[in-house]
């Protein structure tokens, strides 16, 4: 049986150190060497022994899918999405001047009920210390479930070099553009337009990036033919991802969590009351947490098990 945990300290230790926070001057210490480090994104874990797994993951892990790998759920469940819902899709993408690509619908699926490969991330340290202290309840002792990471909640940790970089992944469908010298901007745009449609599918997404960390982030892209400058939106935009400052984290593995690259710190859960208090005030649910799962992702689910007998 494959964990999903691990299982000791030394376990953890041998992936990402083992840097452990147990007082509240050490904490202090350590915020506020982050606070000079703009260019990390974090993610708040309630358990630091909880594996960084992305959604579609844990959903293949867990249901013992005995066919393929996560890619075939989460290509299912896009397809039940484009057939079940796309013209209402296509019309909002319109009306929010983005592409309604395989990226943006499982922005949409990431925080509305659906699996995916992407991880949720922030660039504000403090969301990332909600997550992780959410929840608990500091009148109750911490269980030990015969695990020495128990006491511990965790932030992990990395810096943004490696963003989604559009010519990557124009390639050779840049040559289109080239050639099209004497096509009108608009024609070239809405060659563009189409083009990166195909760019940022799942199937692109899957071959390109597969084994690397890829920072997704809300932006527009500019992209030069001749004198004519064309762009594209990447939209990962919905209220949660404004409220929490939100980014992803592409990573497409079948069975290896989320490791490589990233940066670890154990936080002992007796901090959390000290936290809260201290750095987290006015951080609420209906600050953070703006909107709840979505019913049409979550329909589309469900159909997605039964097509491929996950149920």
């Amino acid at each position: 049986m494959h964990t999903l945990l691990y299982q000791s300290k030394s376990d953890k230790l041998c992936v990402f150190g083992g840097e452990y926070i147990e007082t509240e001057t050490q904490f202090d210490d350590w915020y506020n060497e982050m606070r000079q480090h703009p260019i990390y994104v974090y993610r708040g874990q309630k358990e630091a022994r909880y594996k960084n797994y992305t959604s579609a993951q844990r959903y293949y892990l867990e249901k013992n899918f005995g066919g393929g790998n996560p890619i075939n759920i989460v290509e299912e469940q896009l397809r039940v999405l484009k057939l079940r819902f796309g013209d209402v899709l296509e019309k909002y993408c319109e009306s929010i001047n983005t592409s309604c690509s395989d990226l943006f619908l499982l922005s949409l699926a990431q925080h509305y009920g659906g699996v995916t490969p992407l991880i949720d991330f922030t660039s504000d340290i403090n969301i990332a210390l909600y997550f992780m202290t959410i929840e608990n309840n500091d009148n109750h002792p911490v269980m030990k479930f015969d695990n020495d990471l128990s006491e511990y909640s965790a932030i992990y940790y990395l810096g943004t070099p490696f963003t989604l970089s559009l010519n990557k992944m124009l390639g050779s469908s840049s040559k289109v553009l080239m050639d099209g010298f004497g096509m009108s901007e608009e024609q070239l745009q809405n060659e563009f337009d189409e083009i990166c449609r195909r760019v940022f599918s799942y199937k692109m997404l899957s071959n390109v990036w597969a084994q690397r960390n890829i920072l997704i982030e809300n932006k527009r892209y500019f992209y030069s033919v001749g004198e004519h400058t064309l762009s594209t939106n990447i939209s990962i935009t919905n209220l949660n991802i404004i409220a929490q400052s939100g980014c992803f984290v592409y990573h497409d593995h079948t069975y290896s969590p989320l490791e490589k690259e990233v940066s670890c710190v154990n936080i002992n859960k007796s901090l959390h009351k000290y936290i809260r208090a201290k750095y987290l005030q006015g951080y609420t649910e209906e600050k953070v947490y703006p909107i709840k799962e979505n019913s049409f992702i979550t329909t589309a689910l469900k159909d997605t098990c039964r097509n491929l007998h996950l149920d």
